[in-house]
Formats: structure tokens, sequence, C-alpha cells
């Protein structure tokens, strides 16, 4: 597993190149951070010199432990180094025209030759990826397609609630996590928005869900790149 040093090193082509960028911890991101974190997460590996790097949006307020995110269960994009294995097609697509294929999904991140390779599947794929913008229905439907189903299949995912709750639908909100505690009864977190949504007091709803964004920004040591941002039914309170 690469250190901070070592990460900080094999980035350093992207981070020369694009100023407006920031490497902190395991996240490569443009601050302000507002509503999610979306970035590069350079992902732990079972190897000193292997790792797997995931373009990921991870909603703020999403109802799991603040230190959770940046693997597939996370709204994991699509990888950003590395072919996939399957299809074919798939990966020659994004690769740029005229250019030799990314390397493997498991290269050697202290190999010489990395950085270069970094830099050029991060500028093909990465870039484009970061310089979109994302309104709250535009965060709700790219990661509503990542999200894990429960063991059973009539019971709702519990962030079909949480997108709920975020844009107003308080209604939706609290019959989706009410069946949804049936399944989980020991999921604090979201029995904590379901006590604030049975109150129906927005002020108390909104208060809660930017407690949990506070809860990742304080947890992930980001609170200098945070900009926190309204949900968009307290644009109306």
């Amino acid at each position: 597993m690469a250190t901070a040093a070592q990460l900080r090193k094999i980035s350093k082509p992207i981070l020369n190149q694009h100023p407006d960028l920031v490497l902190h911890g395991r996240w490569l991101f443009r601050p302000p951070i507002a509503r999610a974190l979306i970035g590069l997460f350079i992902d732990r590996s079972f190897a000193a010199d292997l790792c797997r790097m995931h373009l990921v949006i991870r909603p703020l307020s999403r109802l799991v432990h603040p230190s959770n995110f940046g693997y597939a269960m996370d709204f994991d994009i699509e990888d950003i180094i590395g072919a996939p294995p399957w299809p074919e097609e798939k990966w020659k697509a994004w690769v740029e025209a005229g250019r030799p294929p990314p390397p493997p999904v498991h290269t050697n991140v202290f190999d010489p030759d990395f950085p270069d390779h970094l830099l050029r599947n991060f500028n093909a794929k990465g870039r484009k990826f970061l310089d979109q913008q994302f309104d709250w229905p535009q965060l709700i439907a790219r990661v509503r397609p990542y999200c894990i189903q429960p063991l059973r299949i009539e019971f709702p995912e519990v962030n079909e609630g949480w997108a709920a709750a975020v844009t107003g639908d308080f209604i939706q909100a609290e019959a989706l996590l009410t069946e949804y505690m049936k399944l989980m009864p020991t999921r604090a977190v979201a029995a904590g928005l379901l006590a604030e949504l049975k109150t129906r007091n927005p002020t108390a709803i909104a208060a809660y869900l930017h407690q949990l964004e506070a809860n990742f920004i304080n947890d992930n040591k980001l609170d200098r790149f945070w900009q926190r941002t309204p949900f968009p039914f307290e644009v109306s309170l």
C-alpha cells in the first residue's frame, strides 16, 4: 500500500497539470466540496506495489458510516486505471485515439512509467468526469444504479429513503425508511433520520442531514474544503 508521500509523487503529473485539483489522503478532487465528494479515489490493495483507482461520487449526507467510501458499494462509477476485463469493446472505447491501451488493472504503481500512464488516463476520462456539474436530480440519478439492494427484495434500498428526504418528499422518505428499519433495526443513522422525518419539521430534518455531512467531513479531515449548501427543500423555508 502506497504511503501518502508516495501517492503524492505518483499523482504529481496530474497536480502539476491541473493546479485546481487537490490530493488529500486517498482522494483527488476539486474544491470546494458541496453536496458530494466527487473525485478519484486511490483504493488500498493487498500488495504494496498495487492499487485500484476509482472515479467516485460520495454524497456527504448518505446514510453510511463517515469513513465508508471509495469502494464499489459506494458508487464506484468506473475504474480510471486499467482496462476492465470485459467487454473488450468497453475499454477500447475510451483509449485516446492513436495511443496504446492503458496499463492493466494491477500495475506496479512504483514503475517509472506509471505517472505518465496515470496522467494520460486521467485526461482521457477523469478530467471529463470532474468537469461535470451535478445538481441534486443529477446527483441522485448518478448514484442510484450503484446502490446495494437489501437481502429481501420487498424492502427498499436505504438510499431511496435518503433521496426522498433530501429532495423534500418527507412522506415518501418516512414510508421507505420505516420499511427499511423492519429489516435493519440496528441502523442508527437511518433510525435517526426516520425520527426527524416523523416530526415533519423541515428545519430539524435539514439539521440532521447537515450533521451527517459534517460527520463525514470531520471524519476525513476535509473541513477547509467544505462549502455547506442548502438542501432543495431548505431554499423555500
